[in-house]
């Protein structure tokens, strides 16, 4: 796990040196996998507070064939689900950075070039178009420029 990222893991218990619940709780701290715990049906709920708390889905032994392939489907969905919105998040988190940058790129042009918050925006938007860049690289230059 340390070495590769996986999309599901799957803990048939008990295993060899522990029962596998240990395993499951760190794979679900250290992984963005999907995790499948099966356990026998007398230690369900003992072990399925803990896990279930962590993400991980405790499944009941025996489990059918059709059983297991919807919780691994409907694991799968969820998780991809997931990593769409920590994708979109992300995205949204540079934005928001890149629109302090503009903004305090206008409070300088402001302050040093005393031109109002129109005339700033205006600038920026034609240094961008002028010099074929975006507008964080012009904000940015600006800084470098006025900055001290």
């Amino acid at each position: 796990m340390t070495e590769s990222e996986f999309d599901l893991i799957i803990i048939d218990t008990p295993l060899p040196d522990e029962f596998g619940t240990d395993l499951s709780l760190h794979a679900a701290e250290h992984t963005s996998a999907g995790i499948i715990l099966i356990v026998d049906e007398s230690r369900l709920f003992d072990e399925n507070a803990d896990a279930e708390d962590a993400g991980v889905f405790v499944l009941p032994k025996p489990i059918s064939p059709e059983f297991f392939y919807q919780a691994a489907k409907l694991l799968d969905a969820s998780r991809r689900r997931i990593l769409f919105i920590e994708d979109q998040n992300k995205r949204l988190q540079q934005q928001i950075q890149e629109i302090r940058v503009i903004d305090r790129a206008k409070l300088v042009l402001v302050q040093v070039l005393r031109m109002t918050e129109a005339q700033a925006h205006r600038y920026i938007e034609k240094q961008s178009m002028d010099l074929r860049q975006s507008r964080i690289q012009t904000a940015e230059n600006i800084l470098r420029t006025y900055e001290h």
